[in-house]
């Protein structure tokens, strides 16, 4: 071995020993604490932030009323800028957050990430991503919030290459960097996307149904297949849900992933004809199913935790296929356990009930106690122990890309 390959192979040593042994699982206490608040992240950079004790507003404004306006973008129409790419925050004290700086411009595309401290927003740290980036950078922060991965593509000599920045936390020191030429058929067997996160034990990074390996790992890219270790008897509840593939005229089931958390994905099929939806979910770490839940059609979704399976009900006003802003929500609300299947909530909620474009689910919070939803032009939460209901009025706009971060601050 050449002193050259050495060196490189030493490099990738502790570039992925200093990114799994990182990984320190974070304490029920920490959780708890890390969710005292509630953020609604809207468009334009504008927020509502709610005391989950209290309900009380603590705050409603947007980012150029803060002391973030300092690294804002600025330009023709930077009010368009203030909008984040990609948001990740460390549980406690700072936001992550990657800024489009030309918008709309994809010939040229360009990117600035900041760390803001929180709650006030006055910047701790930020930096300009070169202009060679030819795609939305992904943000990926390790368990122990002391490291983060920003990956994106970039042009080289004709071809797309994947770089992976490593930083240290919070001031955003560049540590380590990673490449990947693209192989044949476009694969970059290392490449994460934006719902990326770790696995438990800090060994891969998991998204969707993939385990991807962390930079500079020799492993290969896996796929789950969600059915391969389903049981039979599971397997025979999607008969209903089976079409008949036009080539080989042999059955199939099209299913989609509608979350992946704490190690498990979400996996759900529906039949738009007789308006039925079944769900269950795999583990990531062997491939073992839940239970197959078939219920009305709907929608499903997973906590932040991976351990909870949220359905809410809606009733389609079309017969296309699709769930769009202007079908019903009926009000029926379950929660079930993620890993054994089992219901622990069945309400109908009378104030969830109308469009989707103004009544639908937001969050569950951490602790599963409270579940956030829209209520017309009005935030609803659900004490999910005792069913009662509490409306906070605000101004607000929750449209329909409105996201959900809990907070220490």
């Amino acid at each position: 071995m050449s002193k050259k390959t050495k060196c490189l192979v030493g490099l990738l040593a502790v570039l992925v020993g200093a990114l799994s042994l990182a990984q320190t699982p974070v304490s029920d206490d920490t959780r708890a604490a890390a969710s005292r608040y509630v953020y609604f992240w809207g468009d334009l950079g504008v927020f509502l932030k709610v005391n989950r004790a209290t309900l009380a507003i603590d705050s409603q404004r947007s980012l150029s009323s803060t002391k973030a306006a300092s690294v804002l973008p600025t330009g023709s129409g930077s009010v368009f800028y203030w909008s984040f790419s990609s948001l990740r925050y460390d549980g406690l004290r700072t936001l992550y957050a990657l800024f489009a700086t030309n918008p709309g411009n994809d010939s040229n595309p360009a990117y600035r990430l900041v760390a803001f401290n929180m709650p006030d927003f006055s910047p701790r740290a930020h930096l300009d991503l070169p202009l060679s980036v030819v795609n939305t950078p992904s943000l990926l922060l390790t368990h122990d919030r002391t490291k983060l991965l920003l990956g994106y593509s970039e042009g080289h000599h004709g071809k797309t290459r994947l770089v992976i920045d490593t930083y240290d936390l919070p001031d955003l020191k560049k540590t380590a960097s990673f490449t990947e030429e693209e192989a044949g058929e476009g694969v970059l067997k290392h490449y994460f996307g934006r719902k990326a996160y770790f696995s438990d034990d800090g060994k891969l990074i998991l998204e969707q149904l993939e385990r991807i390996p962390l930079p500079g790992q020799s492993a290969e890219r896996e796929y789950v297949n969600p059915l391969k270790k389903l049981p039979a008897i599971e397997r025979r509840k999607l008969s209903q849900f089976e079409e008949i593939d036009i080539a080989t005229k042999r059955p199939w089931v099209r299913f989609a992933v509608t979350g992946s958390a704490g190690g498990n994905a979400l996996v759900q099929v529906v039949n738009w004809k007789s308006k039925k939806l079944a769900f269950w979910v795999v583990d990531l770490a062997d491939g073992s199913t839940s239970s197959v839940t078939v219920v009305p059609l709907g929608k499903t979704s997973l906590s932040d935790d991976g351990e909870v399976v949220i359905y809410e009900g809606i009733e389609k006003t079309s017969n296309t296929p699709g769930i769009s802003g202007n079908d019903q929500e009926n009000g029926d609300i379950r929660i079930y356990g993620a890993r054994d299947g089992r219901q622990t909530l069945a309400t109908r909620l009378e104030a969830v009930t109308g469009k989707r474009s103004g009544h639908r689910v937001l969050c569950l919070a951490p602790d599963e106690s409270q579940l956030f939803f829209v209520a017309g032009k009005k935030l609803g939460v659900l004490d999910t122990k005792t069913s009662k209901i509490a409306i906070v009025n605000t101004a607000f706009t929750f449209g329909p890309k409105v996201g959900c971060e809990f907070a220490s601050r």
